[in-house]
């Protein structure tokens, strides 16, 4: 790492990263094991008021550390192995593709017909390809640190 550019980058990579997996860890781990709890003539509103949040404090810091992921690729540093920026943003789409083709659909239907055990089954069982895309993710961006700091 030579120039504030690129140090910001690697920063911004891996605070956005290690921020997003604990993100997506409390929806997975605690909101949605909670959500049988709420009454189901609540559960409806309570779905669409955290849509919004959702996206500010979970969809939005990922898509900005997707696009950084990409950015990063024009400057991989000498001692950072290539692959390392594809492994993260490969991981990335594919969290991506599975929040938009899995996920989506379940949440749209849950905002509709309300709280459902068989929806709720799916979106866990769903969930855990983007659980493995963040776990990759997440090792990738240990790995990038790992051999900035080596380099120096």
């Amino acid at each position: 790492m030579q120039t504030p550019l690129e140090q910001a980058l690697v920063f911004g990579i891996v605070l956005l990263n290690a921020y997003s997996f604990g993100a997506n860890c409390v929806e997975r781990f605690v909101n949605y094991q909670t959500w049988p709890l709420i009454a189901a003539a609540s559960f409806t509103a309570y779905h669409k008021a955290q849509q919004p949040l959702i996206q500010a404090f979970v969809v939005a810091p990922i898509a900005v550390g997707f696009v950084l992921q990409i950015w990063f690729l024009r400057i991989v540093p000498v001692a950072v192995n290539p692959m390392v920026p594809w492994v993260m943003i490969i991981a990335s789409a594919v969290g991506a593709v599975s929040t938009v083709t899995l996920q989506l659909p379940i949440h749209t239907a849950l905002n509709r017909d309300g709280y459902s055990p068989a929806l709720m089954r799916k979106l866990l069982r769903t969930d855990w390809i983007r659980k493995g895309a963040d776990v990759v993710r997440l090792a990738a961006t240990v790995v990038l640190m790992h051999q900035i700091v080596s380099a120096h």
